[in-house]
Parts: C-alpha cells; structure tokens; sequence
C-alpha cells in the first residue's frame, strides 16, 4: 500500500510568507493613509489662516487695473549733437515712422513711435533684438476719473490704431473718412467744467483737421501731437 507524502514544513512556509505580507501590507496602507489625512488636515488648515479676498475686492481690483490706459513712447535715445539725429532716425526707419521732440537744454529725443502697452513692448523686443538701443517712456491716463478721460483716451487709442498700421512697409496711406466719422458721432459730450476739456475739444479738432489720407511723411506730426497731449495730462 502506497502513502501519499506531503511536505508540511512546505506548506507551513508558505502560509508564515502569505501572512507576512498581508500584514505588511495593511501596515504599509496604514502609514500611507495617515500620512495623506494629516497633509490634507495641515493643507485645509492653513486655507483657513490665510484670508481670502472677497469678491467684490477681486471686482475693485479688476476695475482699477482697466482704468488706467497707458502708453508707451519708444525713445531710441536723447541727443545733442546735431550730426547724431539723422543717422539715428535711420536706424529706425525699418521698424516705424520716427519722430523727433527738441528740447531746449537737453537736446534731442528720437522716438521709434508711441504704442499702448501691448504694442510698445513689442516694439522694443523688436528694437533690442536687432541690437538698436532704446528705452521707454511712460503715460497714463486715469479713464476711471471722468468721463472726459475715458474719451481722450478712446480718440487717442483710435489715431494710433492708424499710424501703427503706417508701420508696415507696404501700407502707404490710409483714409481718415472712418476715424472722423467716428470720433464726430462717436465720442461722448461730457461735462463743460471737466478739468481736461481743452484737451479733448483740440483732440477732435486735430482729427477733423487731418488730411483725408494719412501718409507715411504726416505721421511723425500726429506723433509729435499725441505726445504733448500726453504730457499736458501726465504734467510732465
């Protein structure tokens, strides 16, 4: 008669190993989830501590970050030698409509052009790729003020809109007919007793004016012109 022989000391190794890793595991799992319940806790608490803004604080300041337009003036640099404006000019010839502004003690500044924010950084990327010198100068106009602002403002932002596209080699004029139109019946009456009404009365004047094109050789003027109505607001 034949036995069948089974190897116990077998069987009760693979049990013990079975056994230890499960528990292993359950430990394992143990730390791990405590670990993770205590960083959240740690994380919900601080979220607690730290104060959170209202909403209407996130409007505020959302609304105040709008109300303030501001415009860049390229400059490429400020000379006093005479000798020095010209070949300066033409080293920004290709990347716009350059102006001048004299300055009696000074000397002379050569602006590449003047730009919203958006454009007149991409203007002096432009610039300092090419390795021409540059720097800028900054205005800003308060549009939350009054609604004097607020238009002076809008007729500004749409006369650059133009002599921007000016920039472009194979743009030689453009018409004006749509920018009078629009700044005749367009841009609001505000109040007679606003502190900048001259301002803006002369800004649509200065549009009326205009030739019915604008050519690449008038936009410096609007330039020169835009940038003492900036300077008049920002009193500089």
């Amino acid at each position: 008669m034949k036995y069948t022989r089974y190897d116990m000391k077998r069987k009760r190794n693979g049990n013990f190993t079975f056994v230890f890793i499960m528990a292993a595991t359950l430990i394992f799992a143990f730390i791990i989830g405590t670990a993770i319940f205590n960083l959240m806790f740690k994380n919900a608490a601080m979220s607690e501590l730290i104060p959170k803004p209202s909403k209407s604080a996130l409007e505020v300041a959302k609304t105040s970050e709008k109300s303030i337009a501001k415009y860049i003036a390229v400059q490429h640099g400020l000379f006093q030698k005479q000798e020095y404006i010209e070949p300066g000019k033409n080293k920004l010839v290709p990347y716009g409509n350059p102006f001048t502004i004299s300055e009696d003690q000074k000397g002379t500044r050569i602006f590449l052009g003047i730009y919203n924010e958006a454009e007149g950084i991409k203007a002096i990327k432009t610039l300092t790729d090419k390795g021409i010198a540059n720097s800028k100068m900054t205005f800003e106009i308060n549009t939350a003020s009054s609604p004097c602002e607020e238009e002076i403002s809008a007729v500004i932002d749409a006369e650059l809109t133009i002599l921007s596209k000016l920039s472009d080699n194979n743009i030689k004029s453009i018409p004006t007919e749509d920018l009078k139109k629009w700044c005749s019946t367009e841009v609001k009456e505000v109040d007679k007793n606003s502190k900048n009404i001259n301002v803006l009365n002369e800004l649509k004047e200065h549009v009326n004016g205009l030739p019915k094109e604008i050519s690449k050789d008038k936009v410096p003027e609007c330039y020169i012109y835009i940038y003492n109505v900036l300077k008049k607001i920002n009193n500089k």
